[in-house]
C-alpha cells in the first residue's frame, strides 16, 4: 500500500489530533491512523446550489430559518436522569437513503477507530426529527439529503475517544469537544445515549462542510462562529444559520462549539428547554440490525485501507 492512499485528516480536526496522540508524525507521509477519507466536500463546490436555496427559503415561510441562531450558549444546569426512558433505538438503513434522504455514513468506523461499527443509531423520537428536517429541506431541492455521520457511541468508543483527545483530562473553562462517558444513567453522556446526532447536509450521499470540517476542533467550528461584519451576506454564514436553525425548528438543541451536533433528550437538552431528560444509556443487541447492510467504506478512509 502506498502512503498516499489514506487521505490525510484535515489539521485541527479529531483524526488529526488523535492521529499524532497515537504517534504519527505529520510531516512523516506515512499513512495516519485515523482518517475518514473523501467523506466530506467543501460548500464552495456546490455553491450555486446552495445560494439558490439560501434565496428560495428568504422568499418562502421558512424565511426565519435566516435569522442567527439563537441559545446557542451551554445551558447553566445539566439536569440528571431521574427516569430514564426505553424508548427504542433505530438503524438508519442505507438501503432506503433515496426515499428517506438520510444517508448513514459512521465516520468513526471509516476512521478506523475500534469499539464502532459500520451503522448508525439513533433514539426513535430523533429519528423522528431528522425525517421532518429533511421533509423541509426537499420542499425545495428534491436532491438534498441529511449526512448522518455518527449517532449512538458505546460507552467504551466514548471513553476511547475522550481518552484520546484528552491525555490528561479536559481543562475546564475550555470548549469540551469530546464528553467523558459515564455507566450511570443519571449522568449519561450525549452519544452513549442515543440522543445525540452528528449531521451534515448534503447533495446526494456527498457530505457538505459548511465552514469547517466535521470534528474540527478550534473556534471556526463555533455554531456561531461567522457571525460578524466581515461575513455580511456570505454563503458560509447563512448555510451555517439555516442548517442551525432548521435543525432546532424540528426540536434539536444546537451545541455552542461544532455546529454538525444536536440533541434531543438529553442532559443538554434539558438544560436549554426546562423539561425532564429523557434518555440513559443506550444499549444496542444484534436484532436491531440483524439483515441490514452496513455502510460502505468511503475511498482513502482508514477503513477502505483496512478492507483493502
Amino acid at each position: 500500500m502506498n502512503n498516499s492512499s489514506v487521505l490525510r485528516p484535515l489539521p485541527g480536526t479529531l483524526d488529526w489530533h488523535a492521529s499524532i496522540a497515537f504517534g504519527w508524525d505529520s510531516d512523516s507521509g506515512e499513512e495516519p491512523p485515523f482518517s475518514f477519507g473523501e467523506l466530506t466536500h467543501d460548500l464552495e463546490e456546490y455553491g450555486g446550489v446552495f445560494q439558490k436555496l439560501i434565496d428560495d427559503v428568504a422568499q418562502s415561510r421558512y424565511a426565519h430559518l435566516l435569522i442567527p441562531t439563537v441559545n446557542i450558549a451551554e445551558p447553566e444546569f445539566f439536569p440528571e436522569v431521574a427516569n430514564p426512558s426505553n424508548e427504542k433505538m433505530v438503524v438508519i438503513d442505507p438501503a432506503h437513503q433515496n426515499e428517506t434522504g438520510l444517508v448513514p455514513k459512521a465516520a468513526l468506523w471509516q476512521s478506523g477507530w475500534r469499539h464502532s461499527m459500520p451503522y448508525v443509531f439513533v433514539r426513535e423520537s430523533v429519528y423522528k426529527r431528522l425525517t421532518s428536517a429533511i421533509k423541509i429541506l426537499r420542499e425545495f431541492n428534491s436532491d438534498l439529503s441529511l449526512c448522518i455521520t455518527d449517532g449512538w457511541r458505546s460507552i467504551d468508543q466514548q471513553t476511547d475517544l475522550y481518552t484520546s483527545f484528552y491525555p490528561n483530562g479536559h481543562v475546564e473553562g475550555e470548549p469540551l469537544y469530546v464528553s467523558p462517558s459515564n455507566t450511570e444513567d443519571r449522568f449519561a453522556s450525549p452519544h452513549p445515549s442515543g440522543g445525540a446526532v452528528d449531521v451534515l447536509i448534503g447533495i446526494g450521499d456527498q457530505a457538505i462542510r459548511i465552514g469547517s470540517d466535521l470534528d474540527y476542533m478550534d473556534v471556526e467550528a463555533n455554531t456561531d462562529h461567522f457571525e460578524n461584519e466581515l461575513y455580511e451576506g456570505h454563503i458560509i454564514k447563512m448555510m451555517r444559520r439555516l442548517f442551525s436553525n432548521l435543525k432546532c425548528e424540528v426540536g434539536f438543541v444546537t451545541l455552542d462549539s461544532e455546529w454538525w451536533h444536536v440533541e434531543y433528550g438529553t442532559r443538554r437538552w434539558a438544560g436549554k428547554t426546562g423539561q425532564d431528560p429523557l434518555y440513559g444509556n443506550a444499549t444496542i443487541d444484534l436484532s436491531l440490525y440483524e439483515g441490514i447492510e452496513p455502510v460502505v467504506p468511503i475511498a482513502r478512509s482508514r477503513r477502505a485501507a483496512m478492507s483493502s
